[in-house]
């Protein structure tokens, strides 16, 4: 009778080999891997040793399993991203502002070209939620824990099939003291993220975006909502808009994507802070 240690020797020994014929291109990037039949018969080893080392392979990103149709080599990550996802705040002034900005804008509209950008929809129908701001979102926004705030999540898809989760919140403090807010809420329904930026600059702010990525696996419910493969990581992109000037939070937003095979990309420039240290 084999010993624990004998079948995890087998596993681990299918597994390297299968490693280096992915390492070697036999396998290239979208590539099946032979399937658990066919691995047992040319290497005489068990449908379970077969199963053990496709998993570890999984467990370290260079499969993806898929349930009913067996395993695919990924990309590489020497490879160039197959997504790339832009991030950045867009001004547009005079004629083009009432196009996207809408009136409360006055002469400026914004556009966030992650959410807003063109070609997401939703998925259904978002709910908006009058909810009590988490510890992690009240300590962002500067708010006491349990502070009531509106919260607005959105489960975007492409033409590609490729899935984004967003979410705004904002402290009823802040829909209290900005009425155009409050109005394009009633009859909007509720602004995207450069329509809310453009609103906030319209009532007297100027605006500075703070951005926290994360990497972490997903929880089953992203899996399932983000149609992320196991194994796979996803990006968490935390933004917080902020008064320059004050340094007071206004709105916070929330991004979730699968990390497969993407990238972040940002467009920084330079500011000249001579004068403002003179």
């Amino acid at each position: 009778m084999a010993t624990n240690s004998e079948n995890t020797t087998k596993y681990a020994r299918l597994a390297s080999v299968l490693r280096e014929r992915i390492e070697d291109g036999v396998y290239p990037p979208g590539s099946p891997l032979p399937s658990e039949n066919q691995l047992t018969a040319e290497y005489g080893e068990s449908r379970a040793t077969a199963r053990n080392a496709v998993q570890a392979l999984a467990a370290e990103g260079l499969v993806t399993v898929l349930h009913g149709k067996g395993a695919f080599v990924r990309r590489r990550p020497t490879d160039r991203p197959n997504q790339t996802h832009t991030r950045d705040v867009t001004i547009k002034r005079d004629a083009d502002a009432g196009q996207d900005g809408g009136s409360d804008a006055g002469a400026v509209a914004v556009i966030d070209t992650d959410a807003d950008a063109f070609g997401w929809r939703e998925v259904e129908p978002p709910p908006k939620l009058h909810t009590e701001a988490r510890a992690e979102i009240a300590l962002t926004l500067g708010q006491p824990e349990h502070a009531p705030v509106l919260e607005y999540p959105r489960l975007l898809t492409d033409r590609a099939g490729r899935r984004l989760s967003h979410k705004t919140v904002i402290p009823f403090a802040v829909l209290v003291e900005i009425p155009a807010l409050e109005a394009a809420l009633d009859s909007e329904g509720f602004p995207t993220g450069g329509q809310l930026y453009a609103i906030l600059a319209a009532a007297g702010h100027t605006l500075a975006y703070t951005d926290d990525i994360r990497a972490r696996m997903p929880t089953p419910d992203d899996s399932t909502a983000l149609r992320i493969p196991g194994g796979t990581p996803m990006f968490t992109t935390h933004r917080a808009i902020s008064d320059a000037t004050t340094g007071r939070v206004l709105a916070y937003e929330e991004t979730r994507r699968s990390a497969d095979d993407t990238q972040l990309r940002y467009h920084l420039t330079t500011a000249d802070t001579t004068a403002a240290n003179r």
